[in-house]
């Protein structure tokens, strides 16, 4: 039986990305195809490379979807690299610059397994399973060597990075020259691009007014905001990242390389702020009222001002969304609040027509008094006890972080865990806190009636005149969604009579209004001369009330019924 002849397979490996502007991979390739002529053997054209990776951490001999030292172990497994076959590294230490037990330890793995692992530089050395002593010593020194420079590189960066910090925290001195997008480094100082603070503060503005990542990328280019990010264009993914960093704060969080995780507490002060404190939670606030909805982008007919409130009453899982049927025998479009589940077919069928509830809502909405469905705002006397609760709790945590140094270590550290743990469930409520104050609910209430009464429905601008009325329109479902809870949806009756219930409640309020909606669509009732149809005009008619509870759906079709009666 003829055994296939041994390939060669070149490994490539540099720790730094600018390297990649010098001359490494040409040499390394050059040194490999050399080395194969030597051998005498064919060099496999596919090489495996790992581009500005470290080869201190290890993390290049795993996944190898992304290293390509992982990737030819995995092909080795597999059989894809046969025994025999040759690994060809300028040096050992392009292949692991890891402690000498771990390196060796790969370096000993790939022999057994019957790779060939030849070093090109300074001179071609192959180890192979019949190796001297001698060779594997020389393994071990050049190995050893690397990884001796690489923990001194790594101790003397660690040791320079950790000055950079502490000036930053004393002084406030620039740490690097890479900076936020709408930030600068001008004369040792760290400034603001004009352009791009003005279209990151308007970010938050249009995320306060209602819209969503894909809303606010479509405004900033409506509006002729320049891109900023790699990207080159506003793209959703870029537009979170802004509204979540705390960098427009001015606000920097120093971190550990290796793990990415915080190296102390943020330094304040440290950028320059382009976005107020009050705005930024005002934009959290907003973005938590908007987890869970169904996120479209509306159309000037099918705008949903309760994206998220509305559900079916007994059921709040299942949400109403806005969805167009046809009718086919009048071959017109009509807009309806649709059931989830019912769409899904896995509940009963439950729709109401958009705009005839819309405009029945609006109507007894905006004649409301704050005092019918606010309840007592106590958020600041909330935020205060909290506050002061995280104060008693961090001067604890001080306490004990000295105790440690004297005290006995083993009996402190799990009363250390508990007192943190505590600290941080008190800094979450304390956050949540300050973005529901930095949003009134009587602030909301009155910003609602007063879009209400400038929004003109169906209403065009005219000639020369700015179209406002689609950000009012986000600006509104925004100021909802700060003052309504959940709106509970009863839809039912036939198709000459429609009829809803929905059940209103609010945030921390126990008032519950409901509006009763009792709808006949337009109909046709005979012919005129000329056999042409003749219809009856559409009508609806709508009350509000008040309820001392939320009610389920066999209460509300009774109470429709008793109010409706004789109708």
């Amino acid at each position: 039986m003829n055994t296939p002849n041994p390939v060669a397979f070149s490994y490539i490996r540099f720790s730094q990305a600018s390297q990649a502007k010098g001359d490494s991979v040409r040499r390394q390739t050059e040194l490999a195809e050399l080395g194969a002529k030597q051998l005498g053997v064919k060099l496999d054209p596919s090489t495996f490379q790992d581009l500005g990776v470290s080869g201190f951490t290890g993390e290049h001999r795993n996944n190898p979807d992304r290293h390509g030292l992982a990737m030819f172990l995995l092909a080795l497994e597999k059989g894809k690299v046969k025994r025999g076959d040759y690994l060809l590294v300028e040096n050992l230490d392009r292949l692991s610059r890891e402690h000498v037990m771990k390196a060796l330890g790969l370096l000993l793995n790939l022999v057994n397994a019957g790779v060939r692992v030849v070093q090109l530089s300074p001179s071609l050395m192959v180890f192979d399973e019949n190796s001297q002593p001698m060779a594997l010593m020389m393994a071990v020194m050049e190995l050893s060597r690397g990884n001796s420079e690489s923990a001194m590189k790594a101790e003397r960066c660690g040791k320079a990075w950790r000055e950079k910090k502490k000036e930053a925290r004393e002084e406030g001195t620039p740490t690097t020259a890479m900076l936020p997008a709408w930030l600068e480094l001008y004369g040792g100082k760290i400034v603001t691009k004009p352009d791009a603070a003005k279209a990151v503060k308007r970010v938050y503005e249009l995320c306060v007014a209602g819209y969503g990542h894909l809303g606010i990328c479509k405004k900033l280019a409506e509006e002729g905001h320049a891109p900023i990010g790699k990207s080159g264009q506003w793209v959703r993914s870029y537009v979170a990242h802004l509204l979540t960093c705390r960098q427009v704060l001015g606000e920097y969080q120093p971190i550990v390389k290796k793990t990415r995780k915080p190296d102390g507490n943020p330094i304040p002060n440290y950028y320059p702020a382009v976005v107020t404190e009050e705005l930024y939670h005002q934009a959290q606030h907003a973005k938590s009222l908007r987890d869970g909805t169904t996120g479209r982008p509306p159309t000037r007919t099918n705008f949903n001002y309760f994206t998220g409130l509305m559900c079916r009453a007994g059921n709040p899982e299942d949400k109403y969304f806005t969805q167009t049927c046809v009718e086919t025998k009048k071959n017109r479009r009509q807009v309806n609040y649709q059931s989830q589940k019912a769409n899904q077919g896995v509940a009963a069928a439950s729709c109401f027509p958009q705009d005839v509830l819309d405009r029945a809502f609006f109507k007894h909405f905006r004649i409301l008094q704050p005092k019918d469905v606010l309840g007592e705002d106590t958020t600041s006397e909330e935020l205060s006890a909290v506050t002061g609760e995280l104060e008693a709790v961090q001067t604890k945590l001080a306490e004990l972080t000295a105790e440690m140094e004297t005290g006995e270590v083993k009996r402190l550290v799990p009363l250390l865990r508990k007192w943190e743990e505590k600290a941080e469930a008190l800094t979450t409520k304390q956050n949540a806190l300050r973005q529901k104050a930095a949003h009134p609910k009587a602030e909301a209430f009155g910003e609602t009636q007063h879009l209400l009464g400038g929004l003109l429905w169906d209403a065009k601008p005219k000639k020369g005149e700015p179209d406002n009325s689609d950000e009012m329109k986000h600006r509104l479902r925004a100021c909802l969604r700060r003052v309504i809870d959940r709106m509970h949806c009863t839809f039912g009756g036939t198709r000459n009579r429609r009829r809803a219930i929905v059940q209103i409640t609010y945030h921390d309020s126990t008032t519950v209004n409901v509006l009763l909606v009792d709808f006949w669509p337009q109909r046709a009732h005979g012919t005129a001369g000329g056999g042409k149809k003749v219809f009856s005009e559409a009508k609806t008619v709508s009350t509000w009330g008040t309820l001392d509870r939320v009610i389920d759906e066999e209460e509300a079709n009774g109470l429709f019924e008793k109010t409706f009666k004789g109708e």
